[in-house]
């Protein structure tokens, strides 16, 4: 029951690993919000140079900032930093600097990411960002099974049947008009794997911050 979100650092070699640092997920009441594609069927090209050809394991499908098109790079050395967690009974917290996750190119001196859970009421992420030199776009993915509207400040997530007699659940998203635009893409699942658990498609959200200056804060806050 409620709201349930999952939140990781670490870094971009763990087994099975996709780039992910400091990826979320949220399901309320048990139904998928915002989700991790997963993976599709494991080919010989999962496991070669091609690994992060497939759009699944790449950061730019999660939940994550992509910085003028640059995304996270795989490995040991592109790790999370200060990570840290404090509980309480009305909310819980996880803060993790992801800078560390993205090459040079990104132009990154730190991202502090804070997943909070407020309990019974919400899930609100808060991104504080400080570049090293000017970029000309920055760009937030979320995935959702769920279907999407978007107006002025709010996006609403409704219910959407699945596969396999399951549905996603509902929510809505608010976001800072003054701060980012939002698109909405879909994503078309060929493979079996994945339509297993999503069915025929997913939607991803893109939050824009366009010109950002060299320092700045994003805020979601997702409710019911």
């Amino acid at each position: 029951e409620g709201f349930c979100v999952a939140a990781k650092g670490g870094h971009n070699e763990e087994s099975h690993y996709h780039n992910d640092v400091g990826h979320y997920i949220v399901y309320i009441d048990g139904a998928p919000v915002i989700i991790d594609a997963g993976v599709g069927p494991y080919t010989g090209k999962t496991f070669s140079s091609k690994r992060y050809d497939i759009w699944t394991m790449q950061s730019a499908y999660h939940s994550l900032p992509t910085i003028d098109g640059v995304m996270q790079s795989n490995g040991l050395e592109f790790a999370a930093r200060d990570a840290s967690c404090e509980t309480g009974e009305e909310e819980t917290a996880f803060s993790v600097d992801i800078a560390g996750a993205y090459p040079s190119e990104a132009n990154l001196k730190t991202w502090l990411r804070t997943v909070t859970l407020e309990r019974g009421q919400a899930v609100r992420i808060e991104d504080g960002y400080v570049l090293s030199q000017p970029v000309k776009k920055i760009q937030m993915s979320l995935l959702t099974p769920c279907v999407v509207n978007v107006s002025s400040g709010r996006i609403e997530l409704t219910k959407r049947d699945l596969s396999e007699d399951r549905a996603s659940g509902e929510a809505c998203i608010h976001y800072d008009t003054d701060v980012m635009t939002v698109g909405v893409e879909k994503i078309v699942l060929e493979d079996g794997k994945t339509q297993r658990y999503w069915g025929d498609e997913l939607s991803r959200i893109l939050f824009t911050l366009s010109q950002p200056q060299d320092q700045g804060e994003v805020v979601l806050r997702v409710t019911r």
